[in-house]
């Protein structure tokens, strides 16, 4: 087996962006969602879910919520049944 060991600096520039900008969200996500369960003890895909229920001006349907939704559709569903 071969073993791989590239440096992100060894990347090309537009992957080095990439993955900086994955890093990047990565860790504001994570900073938004710990301080959205310090101050409100609210997981943030319970966030999520609510903010987009709160802004729809009727019902909207588990799969229309889904495809809007940035966490899965199957995560969708479960917040929703904890709801």
């Amino acid at each position: 087996m071969t073993d791989i060991r590239l440096k992100q600096a060894e990347l090309p520039v537009e992957d080095q962006a990439y993955y900086r900008l994955v890093g990047v969200s990565t860790a504001l996500t994570a900073r938004a969602s710990a301080r959205l369960e310090e101050d409100f003890r609210l997981p943030a895909s319970w966030f999520e879910v609510l903010l987009w229920l709160y802004h729809q001006d009727g019902p909207l349907s588990a799969t229309d919520l889904g495809s809007f939704a940035l966490i899965s559709r199957s995560q969708v569903s479960r917040v929703i049944d904890a709801l």
